[in-house]
């Protein structure tokens, strides 16, 4: 008898565990509140807590409230409404969080869009939805399609915004109202947007509140981009429970290093990437953190990896679910008990059944398909009725009206303990770097290539870990593409994340014999992902050999030419940063994420390698952004983020920290270092006029510059002083003083919890300043040795006048605001004979030249460029 018939004769002990104990999940919660009704609640809880953090940033619960109030009157005002779409494009910061959570209040549901994106796969997303308003930021604009939606940027339109009621908004929508759309991959070519409706979010965070437990006293690092659903529990668990939402960039998300800085910085209590990223910490070194219930999510987790995680936090879960079930469906505590990890039991008001092809359940310990059940289950796949109507079928074991199963696609059987296994999929659906991938849709596209006759598409885990992408291709006779065509192809229609790494080029597939192509006889690429035999430029010294054997391992790669480019071989960021760990372990050097974007090929980045040695000069003088038909930018120091938001007509160079540095070990005054600047400067450029920036100590020296440049006859299109320190540093007591009063006034807002985590933290700010050099990171010992030689250089400066204007751009939250003596405007009016020109720029004096506070810095700095260009003509 075959397995499929033996499905249907279940023993009486069987279908009371399969169909009654295993799937009893009910649980009461408040069925009849939406998502941001219940951030509503917490707001009037703890109205004065901490709710999110974004890198030196804060707004508490009712400062989040209002200002999401308020463009949730604009969003009304525009037509947002019940079941009504507003598209969301902005970046990862508190801005991101405040138009979320505005679109609900609106009454609407949002459609998260990643900039990142191919233009056509957000033109689809933009005409699926028909959305009525598309959220945004003005330096994304550019990445975006034309699109019939209303276009309001939260930066430069929140002037306007902010003329709207801070109040609550009565809200029409209703728990079953549509609460979000997350587009998934199609194994049709088009992605299909997943409808998600309140009821179903309020169930799952509820469920997850109580087990594995979050609470007001515990901190979300938020690490995930929110076209993954996952986000939905990074930004509300925090804010529905009275907890705190600590979020990162995607730079920092993707930097193991950053990231694990970004750990000991902000203590979370809860986390929850994928795989992947819980790698990318242990191998930046990251040795754990004691309070933390670290969560893994999004594909499967290796035992392997679970082992290494396990003793370095509290406690270690591994939660499943599809998009289509809201967030999470299924869950379990990893044990330490050596069996492979399981996907464990259903969550609150879950049900989760193990059916054969006759959709009848099959014996504990038998294969069968996943299907799931319950309150998450998701409205549907908007526009695609058909679809629908195939995955969500009607729920034969409940007594509800309505209840629908999803049928995930996913291989699983149910373990005599009642936790359920994964053992694969049952279709060609995958998931990398916990991303659902319908391998049909790329298969779809690459075989829209002109010389392309046959495509087929596999996720390979040839590299102990890390599951890459595969194309197998037959191509017209004399026809075939290299894989970089393919990629830059592939890369106009796809994201990233779904270019194959490898191509394999076969005179034809293997079959089975039905017809069909035997994916299990494909072969394995080669390590060099080519069929053609190529030339491999061999590598020329033990550096690049060290940095080939390093991409090698890691890409799986075999043959690796020094001037072959890193991300023409499958290489990503997350990979990068993976090379980047080894590196310094090897070399005791730091390279960025950056680093491999400006050299992209081993020749490249050796070199870049060699000008980092100590007994090296660094160049002064940093090419960020040479092309452009406008006058250069010259900035003191590079500031890569800024030059980015400046567009690329901007010409953009630095003078680097490193070099600066290295005058400072000298012992050299700001004249001389101003000197060495001017010489470098008119290597680029002879005569003026000059346009000049500096940030922070940069801004004394870029002052200084300009002035050596006027007596020399030169003239000065722009001096743009980036908060500046002031041109004498202030006496010691007046600074003291004015920095206690502008903290006191910041900790004195908060809640009794919230002081004591800023004075333990500032506590232990103080202690790490008083350890010896040998207890504190290099990188804060660097820091710690910079400033104060920057510190020792400024004190021996005595500025002279300057014959011209300039423009300061001063953040909002400082120190000096708190006495008016203290005010940088008052020295520097002193000195400057010209008009002084004052703009605020949110953040404070770190944060200003970084995400998101530069792109507000670099839209201002942009207008008074393009003033003082015209005029200077």
């Amino acid at each position: 008898m075959t397995e499929t018939a033996q499905t249907h004769v279940l023993s009486a002990e069987d279908r009371r565990k399969l169909l009654g104990l295993w799937n009893d999940t009910r649980q009461e919660y408040p069925r009849h509140r939406c998502l941001h009704e219940l951030v509503e609640a917490q707001v009037a809880r703890t109205p004065d807590a901490v709710a999110v953090e974004f890198e030196g940033r804060q707004m508490t619960y009712a400062e989040l409230n209002s200002r999401a109030n308020q463009l949730a009157h604009r969003l009304r005002k525009l037509g947002a409404g019940p079941d009504l779409l507003v598209a969301h494009c902005v970046d990862r910061s508190l801005e991101m969080v405040i138009a979320v959570l505005a679109i609900l209040k609106a009454g609407a549901a949002y459609v998260p869009l990643d900039p990142a994106y191919p233009k056509d796969r957000l033109a689809f997303m933009l005409a699926d939805t028909k959305a009525g308003v598309l959220l945004t930021q003005e330096s994304l604009r550019s990445a975006l399609p034309a699109a019939q939606a209303q276009v309001l940027c939260i930066d430069t339109d929140w002037v306007s915004i902010a003329q709207e009621s801070p109040l609550n908004l009565k809200c029409d929508a209703r728990p079953d109202s549509l609460c979000y759309v997350i587009y998934t991959s199609g194994s049709t070519g088009r992605p299909k947007g997943v409808m998600l409706e309140h009821r179903a979010a309020v169930n799952i965070l509820l469920s997850v509140a109580r087990e594995p437990g979050f609470t007001a006293a515990d901190t979300m690092l938020a690490v995930t981009t929110l076209s993954f659903d996952i986000a939905v529990s990074e930004v509300f668990l925090p804010l529905i429970t009275g907890g705190r939402l600590v979020v990162v960039s995607r730079e920092v998300a993707a930097d193991g290093r950053r990231l694990r800085q970004a750990l000991e910085d902000s203590q979370p209590t809860f986390m929850q990437p994928t795989p992947i990223t819980w790698r990318l910490l242990l191998e930046a070194g990251w040795s754990g953190s004691p309070r933390l219930t670290m969560i893994s999510t999004g594909e499967a987790l290796p035992r392997t990896l679970a082992d290494k995680l396990l003793p370095k936090g509290k406690s270690l879960w591994n939660l499943y679910g599809p998009t289509e079930t809201t967030i999470w469906s299924t869950g379990c505590r990893v044990e330490d008990d050596g069996r492979s990890v399981h996907i464990g039991r259903p969550l609150a008001n879950t049900t989760a059944y193990i059916l054969d092809e006759q959709r009848q359940p099959v014996p504990i310990g038998a294969e069968g398909e996943l299907y799931l059940g319950g309150d998450g289950v998701a409205r549907g796949y908007l526009n695609r009725p058909e679809l629908t109507e195939e995955k969500f079928v009607p729920d034969p074991f409940s007594t509800a009206t309505g209840a629908r199963l999803y049928r995930t696609g996913d291989l699983v059987r149910y373990r005599p303990d009642g936790n359920i296994e994964c053992l694969g999929r049952m279709d060609h659906q995958v998931k990398i770097r916990g991303l659902r991938i319908e391998l049909g849709e790329i298969e779809t596209v690459l075989g829209k290539q002109p010389a392309v006759r046959e495509a087929v598409v596999v996720a390979r885990d040839d590299t102990g870990g890390d599951k890459r992408l595969v194309g197998y291709l037959v191509c017209a006779p004399g026809k075939t593409p290299t894989p970089p065509e393919l990629r830059q192809a592939l890369k106009a229609r796809l994201p990233d994340y779904m270019v194959p790494a490898a191509y394999v080029f076969l005179p034809e597939f293997p079959r089975t014999p039905n017809g069909k192509v035997d994916r299990s006889k494909l072969p394995a690429p080669s390590r060099d992902g080519a069929t053609a035999p190529r030339q491999v430029k061999l590598p020329a010294n033990a550096r690049q050999g060290m940095l080939v054997q390093a991409w090698s391992e890691l890409l799986n790669v075999g043959e690796i030419g020094v001037d072959d480019d890193f991300f023409d071989l499958g290489g990503h960021s997350l990979l990068a940063m993976a090379i980047a760990a080894r590196v310094e372990k090897r070399t005791g050097k730091k390279i960025s994420l950056a680093d491999f974007y400006r050299h992209p090929t081993v020749e490249r980045l050796a070199a870049h390698l060699d000008q980092l040695d100590p007994e090296k000069p660094a160049p002064a003088l940093e090419e960020i952004q040479p092309l452009g038909t406008k006058p250069p930018l010259i900035c003191v120091p590079s500031l890569f983020d800024l030059s980015r938001h400046l567009g690329s007509d901007q010409p953009f160079y630095g003078l680097s920290k490193l070099s600066m540095e290295q005058m400072l070990d000298a012992r050299i005054s700001v004249e001389q270092i101003a000197a060495r600047y001017v010489a470098e400067i008119k290597t680029l450029q002879r005569t003026g006029p000059f346009f000049i920036a500096g940030h922070s100590f940069g801004g004394v020296v870029a002052y200084e510059i300009a002035r050596q440049l006027v007596e020399a006859g030169h003239r000065i299109g722009l001096l743009a002083l980036l908060d500046p320190d002031p041109p004498r540093p202030y006496p010691v007591d007046t600074y003291r003083f004015t920095r206690f009063a502008f903290h006191l006034a910041k900790i004195w807002k908060l809640p009794f919890a919230e002081k004591k985590r800023h004075l333990w933290k500032n506590l232990r700010n103080i202690a790490n300043r008083s350890l010896p050099t040998t207890m504190v990171s290099e990188h804060e010992q660097w820091m710690r040795e910079f400033y104060h030689k920057t510190g020792e250089t400024h004190a021996g400066y005595f500025a002279q006048p300057f014959r011209g204007e300039a423009v300061m751009f001063l953040s909002t939250e400082v120190h000096w605001r708190f006495h008016p003596a203290s005010d940088p405007r008052n020295h520097w009016s002193k000195l400057v004979s010209g008009k002084i020109t004052s703009l605020d720029v949110p953040g404070n004096h770190e944060s200003v030249v970084v995400e998101p506070h530069v792109q507000t810095l670099a839209r201002k700095l942009k207008e008074v460029l393009d003033e003082t260009t015209r005029a200077a003509r």
